[in-house]
């Protein structure tokens, strides 16, 4: 049986893709929740934005971009403050995303 062309998720990296999306979705939610209680000028803020930054270094911005759509949908029925962090968040993604195409990363790793 032939897969069609337009089932975007019939190879294994979209699937992985898909996966990671998911569960960086998931993470960053629950990370936003359990750190509003923290101060606002801790740097413990910012650990709600590792795993944005880590789907859109490993799979692009398209994923990332695909991920913040996924916090914005469910984030606003579950916490109405996440919709303002959404901007943020699409700010980090490009800046990581500029980060992974000029090599930044590669100095590191």
């Amino acid at each position: 049986m032939r897969r069609s062309k337009y089932f975007v998720f019939s190879t294994k990296r979209n699937r992985v893709d898909l996966t990671l999306v998911l569960v960086a979705s998931v993470l960053t939610l629950i990370f936003a929740d359990l750190l509003r209680r923290v101060e606002p000028d801790s740097v413990l803020r910012t650990v709600k934005y590792i795993p944005i930054m880590i789907v859109t270094a490993f799979c692009g911005i398209i994923p990332g971009m695909l991920s913040l759509v996924l916090i914005f949908f469910f984030g606003s029925f579950l916490q109405g403050s996440i919709m303002y962090h959404a901007f943020a968040y699409l700010l980090i993604a490009c800046a990581v995303n500029v980060l992974t195409r000029i090599g930044f990363f590669q100095k590191f790793f």
